[in-house]
């Protein structure tokens, strides 16, 4: 027999693992990595095309007078005073002010005065300088003397126009529509 008490075996290095060949990236990484690209992109665009007001947008009582002027035509069932604060060729709510017949303005406000509907600012409107123009967003309530009151959500272009806010252009949209939208 031999004896292997004289012998001295040396511990052996294992070589590290060869690095995988063909592995892939998982597809909800490649994924993720693009939401947060594009939501990079979009912030630095939001903060490169616009100034938000920083301040109250009580601070600028300009905007604020104009959305009162803006509020109280329509409550009065007024033509006269929205196109008072309306440019020429202002179009509100896909309606060019122009328009004669049964898309007319008028007939818009008799409408409304007929439903008895009315409206009402809810909240501070928000407020972004574009250049030569203003962006405005405000929550409303509208409904009519029924008692149907829903929000909705108005985007208005105002701009200067005889030295005065002017609304260019108008969007209405209905605030519990995009709310069930977004799945607030």
């Amino acid at each position: 027999m031999t004896s292997t008490q004289g012998l001295r075996t040396e511990p052996q290095e294992s070589a590290p693992p060869a690095p995988s060949q063909g592995r892939r990236v998982p597809w909800w990484a490649g994924a993720l990595a693009l939401v947060l690209a594009v939501g990079v992109g979009v912030g630095i665009g939001f903060l490169t095309s616009g100034r938000a007001s920083a301040a109250s947008p009580a601070a600028d009582p300009e905007v604020e007078q104009f959305l009162d002027d803006f509020f109280a035509g329509w409550n009065a069932y007024d033509a006269d005073a929205i196109r008072a604060v309306a440019t020429a060729d202002a179009v509100l709510n896909t309606r060019d002010l122009t328009a004669t017949g049964a898309t007319s303005l008028e007939a818009r406000v008799e409408e409304y005065r007929a439903d008895g509907v009315s409206f009402e600012r809810v909240g501070d409107p928000i407020v972004s300088d574009v250049g030569d123009a203003i962006d405005v967003v405000q929550l409303f309530r509208g409904g009519t003397s029924e008692g149907n009151r829903d929000k909705y959500i108005l985007v208005l272009r105002l701009v200067k126009d005889d030295d005065m806010l002017k609304v260019e252009w108008d969007r209405t949209y209905n605030y519990q529509t995009w709310r069930s939208l977004l799945g607030l």
